[in-house]
């Protein structure tokens, strides 16, 4: 079974994120974001578009 969203708290976004298969960021963020003192929603954003930009630059 998964872990409780307790049991998160003070692991990193992305480990969370890839810990339970979130295709984005903004879905962990969405979920769990609230166990991250300091949140930093631009900074999760530029998480997030990073793998877009990188796939445009590659297609130019």
């Amino acid at each position: 079974m998964g872990r409780a969203a307790g049991e998160w708290q003070g692991e990193s976004l992305a480990y969370i994120r890839d810990q339970l298969g979130h295709h984005s960021i903004q879905i962990t963020v969405d979920t769990y974001g609230h166990l991250v003192p300091g949140r930093n929603r631009q900074a999760v954003d530029r998480l997030d578009d990073e793998p877009k930009k990188a796939k445009e630059a590659a297609l130019a």
